[in-house]
């Protein structure tokens, strides 16, 4: 619309005691949805589940690992043939 210049912002914390806070940011285009949005009950806090590593996680972080150690290595060899070219043209 007026690129978000009249849009309002809107931070709400609700604490539950023994969960801690729970953090809602809501971005409203006007004060009468704002007043709208408060009327009604919060929504219910999100609940994240862990992250679980699995084997094909490790996997690839172990192949992206050893792209990264390849790369280094081949860089290496690079710079190595590079100085011994120039010491070899003096």
């Amino acid at each position: 619309m007026d690129g978000g210049r009249g849009w309002l912002h809107l931070e709400v914390t609700r604490n539950d005691g023994a969960d801690g806070a729970d953090y809602l940011d809501v971005d409203l285009c006007s004060q009468e949805h704002a007043a709208e949005w408060l009327q009604r009950p919060l929504p219910e806090p999100v609940v994240e589940t862990p992250f679980v590593m699995t084997r094909r996680d490790r996997l690839v972080g172990a192949g992206v690992g050893l792209l990264f150690g390849l790369a280094a290595a081949l860089a290496v060899l690079g710079l190595w043939t590079a100085v011994r070219f120039i010491v070899d043209l003096l």
